[in-house]
Formats: C-alpha cells, structure tokens, sequence
C-alpha cells in the first residue's frame, strides 16, 4: 500500500520557516458552484484542500493566495 505524503507548493523568493502567517487560512471559491477551498500557509510552505493540490502540488487556488502577495 503506497502511503501519499503531503505536498507543498513552495515559491522561491518565500522563506517558510517561522513566517509570521504560518497557520494562515484563506477560503478560496472553487469553479464549481457552492465549492470551496482552503489554502493554508504552513512552515513548509502553502497547501489547498482541493484533490489536485494534492496530486501536482499545486493548484489555481494556492496560485491565486501567492499572487495576491506578488501583486504588493
């Protein structure tokens, strides 16, 4: 049985550790209507709650939280 480990998408020019947003929630709204994600920014880096987050690593969601940030 093979065991998923926990991806991170992990831009970088972002230093993770003891980042003072560590812990950081953002409700991102999915394509389909009514759904919901959460990114969450972690000392290892950002993660979604969405199922293609968890298989490439990224996703349009965690993308769109680091853009925000780029855009200050």
């Amino acid at each position: 049985m093979k065991r998923s480990t926990k991806r991170y998408l992990k831009p970088e020019d972002w230093n993770f550790k003891r980042h003072f947003l560590a812990g950081t929630e953002w409700s991102v709204a999915g394509s389909k209507k009514d759904s919901e994600y959460v990114v969450t920014l972690t000392e290892q880096g950002f993660s979604c709650s969405c199922t293609g987050f968890n298989f490439h690593g990224k996703c349009k969601h965690s993308i769109q939280i680091v853009e925000r940030f780029n855009e200050v």
